[in-house]
């Protein structure tokens, strides 16, 4: 029988966010730890992405109305201040998920960065991270638990430091959420199996 748990990798792992977007513009905002975020809060990338090959390339009857969306993770230190060095965070899995599509070189990425595409397997919702410097040593159908270090946050396209240290988010708004919460608070959720 198998259990989802919540687990929380320690105070220390907390990180502030920010996201960029907004249609004609980008701005940049801290999301609030806690509590519900609005559209002022959590907007789409600054341009339609809802057509792109990123989303097509995890569009399916379960994540249909997706868009990308652009956050910079910030680790915060003992006291909760934030620290100056952004490239190289580590971002985590918000649950189990399989692998979708993997690119694990610069070149290669098409202008995308270093980037993951995960299915959960408790609800089927994909999400794809672009632009990390670094992504894990996984392959396309494996199945990884949520806490799963997927990668490091970088800016990449092509080559390394190509952009602004940040990293863009493909999915529906829930999925995207979950992500970001579970590497802003360092809670995810991790199958466990036990005898019955």
């Amino acid at each position: 029988m198998q259990q989802q748990l919540a687990q929380t990798r320690g105070q220390t792992e907390d990180k502030a966010v920010y996201t960029t977007g907004g249609p004609g513009s980008v701005q940049s905002s801290l999301l609030p730890q806690s509590g519900s975020w609005s559209s002022e809060d959590f907007r789409p990338h600054h341009s339609d992405r809802s057509n792109s090959w990123a989303a097509n390339n995890i569009r399916n009857d379960k994540n249909q109305d997706l868009d990308a969306y652009d956050f910079t993770f910030v680790d915060l230190d003992e006291q909760g201040r934030e620290q100056n060095e952004t490239r190289g965070v580590d971002l985590i899995l918000p649950w189990p998920a399989k692998v979708l599509d993997i690119q694990k070189t610069f070149e290669g990425s098409g202008g995308y960065g270093k980037y993951l595409a995960v299915e959960a397997l408790d609800t089927g919702l994909r999400f794809e991270v672009h632009h990390m410097d670094t992504v894990g040593d996984f392959s396309k159908g494996q199945v990884l638990d949520g806490g799963t270090t997927i990668g490091e946050q970088g800016g990449s396209g092509n080559s390394r430091s190509s952009y602004a240290v940040h990293v863009d988010i493909m999915g529906t708004a829930e999925a995207v959420e979950q992500f970001v919460r579970a590497n802003q608070q360092g809670t995810f959720t991790k199958r466990t199996t036990s005898g019955s």
